[in-house]
């Protein structure tokens, strides 16, 4: 597959994983001078093609399935945006010419690298979490794409991972708290990620394959929490902007939180039943990253423990 002309298409990716801090990376490059960032968060674009290719427009936003929900609000949130920048006309007819582009016309190859026609010099980037369970087919249509491209991997401690998603997808979104949840729920949800990607590892290699070691990068919510500025300079530093050049506006949301979710702990039953799911995935993580798999396979095993000496 021959690549796109180098002035079009992301010159960076950040894959994930789901309730790593991508939302964070989003609201804290989008304001610098050399990035650039389209208004729509997550282009999900290869995702998209991979697990419902022949979605035309006309069906793009009708149905209860989460995509076309996820249109739909996309499309509200466009019609919020154009309400706001009606005072800017300038500003109103980019994003609105984007707005149209990126909800009403076919989505292909070219489509997808005209969303970033107007980046350079600037780097462009693509934020999309749902790239982190894509298959290696997809994963070398993007290298054939955009081989120079960068990747940004974001990993976390899968139980509080896949606990931070369980209370958005089965509290948030439905107005509930955690106890008004059916056991069952849970469990089918925990399920239904593992299955999806059951090793961080694997996911991390797959991308290698594809991408030198230099185009990757691999980051840790744990450094967000302790140290987020810490954290932007590294990934500034990757991606080849000058952290010096970042707005004074933009300082104060290195240091925040975004989409914090409903402040409950997993249970007990609902922890000790993640951990024994991704023991594995923890270990195979401890083999190359440190210190932070190594903390995580501490708590796992401690919650082991105490399982087995209750049993």
């Amino acid at each position: 597959m021959s690549c796109l002309p180098q002035s079009t298409g992301p010159d960076f990716i950040c894959i994930g994983a789901h309730k790593t801090g991508t939302t964070w990376l989003y609201e804290t490059l989008k304001p610098h001078p050399e990035v650039f960032l389209p208004p729509v968060k997550e282009l999900k674009y290869f995702w998209e093609a991979y697990r419902e290719p022949n979605k035309g427009v006309a069906t793009r936003f009708i149905g209860r399935e989460w995509l076309a929900v996820c249109y739909r609000s996309i499309l509200k949130d466009s019609a919020i945006r154009f309400l706001r920048n009606m005072l800017e006309p300038h500003r109103l007819r980019r994003e609105l010419f984007f707005d149209i582009k990126f909800l009403f016309l076919p989505h292909n190859d070219r489509w997808y690298a005209s969303l970033f026609a107007n980046a350079p010099p600037q780097k462009g980037g693509d934020i999309s979490p749902q790239y982190f369970s894509l298959p290696e087919p997809a994963v070398c249509r993007i290298n054939g794409l955009y081989p120079h491209a960068k990747i940004i991997i974001l990993l976390r401690d899968p139980i509080g991972r896949v606990w931070s998603w369980a209370k958005m997808a089965l509290c948030s979104n439905n107005n509930k708290v955690p106890s008004e949840v059916p056991d069952e729920d849970f469990y089918r949800f925990f399920d239904t990620i593992y299955e999806l990607v059951p090793s961080y590892m694997a996911v991390v290699q797959m991308w290698k394959k594809y991408f030198s070691d230099e185009q990757v990068f691999v980051g840790f919510y744990d450094q967000l929490l302790e140290s987020p500025l810490s954290l932007y300079r590294d990934i500034s530093n990757f991606i080849g902007i000058d952290v010096e050049k970042t707005p004074e506006k933009a300082i104060s949301r290195i240091a925040r939180q975004f989409n914090v979710g409903l402040n409950f702990a997993a249970p007990d039953t609902y922890a000790v039943y993640l951990a024994r799911q991704y023991l594995t995935c923890v270990e195979e993580a401890c083999e190359t990253y440190h210190p932070y798999p190594q903390q995580w396979l501490k708590e796992y095993n401690e919650l082991l423990l105490s399982a087995d000496q209750r049993e």
